[in-house]
């Protein structure tokens, strides 16, 4: 009789062991953060394929990081809205040719947030052209070495004689001229 008993005791005891739950919050994250996926359209498809390699980072600092094989990344150290910086070499030839600037502004980045940015996808270089004339200038000539630049990055580009310009390899993204 003291064995079926004693072999009840020892089932219930392990059961109760092996149900154990942790009821408590669970651990923040010591810093913010963003996650994201990667992809660019293939030439001459619409199929989407992962962004192998992108450097991705906050624009303007050395917080960087890689994408894996499947495109995704995980950025730590982001505490404020911030630009968001993401650059590929899709056909590795040493020269990036993918590039997107995205406003991290409206996705709730904050302290010790993670934050998922979904999927993320590269287009091409866009390209500015235009066409600045002075006012104290009433010729065609004498418009140049006016600089028409992009505030937030490297971007800029210098008027010719009659004014023109073009500032071509441009990111996807906001931009204020």
């Amino acid at each position: 009789m003291k064995r079926p008993l004693l072999r009840v005791l020892l089932t219930a005891a392990v059961l109760c062991a092996a149900c154990e739950r942790n009821l408590g919050l669970p651990e923040l994250p010591e810093e913010g953060g963003v996650v994201g996926r990667v992809t660019y359209s293939a030439p001459g498809t619409t199929q989407r394929r992962p962004a192998v390699r992108a450097v991705v980072s906050l624009f303007g600092s050395a917080n960087q990081v890689e994408t894996n094989a499947g495109g995704t990344f995980s950025l730590p150290g982001v505490e404020k809205p911030e630009l968001l910086h993401i650059r590929f070499d899709s056909d590795s030839d040493g020269v990036i040719d993918k590039e997107r600037l995205v406003d991290l502004s409206g996705y709730g980045v904050g302290p010790r947030r993670r934050v998922d940015l979904g999927e993320l996808q590269l287009g091409d270089y866009a390209s500015v052209r235009g066409r600045i004339l002075l006012a104290d200038v009433l010729n065609t000539t004498g418009h140049s070495g006016s600089t028409f630049f992009v505030p937030e990055g490297p971007y800029q580009a210098l008027t010719a004689g009659d004014g023109a310009f073009l500032l071509p390899n441009l990111p996807e993204g906001p931009l204020t001229f």
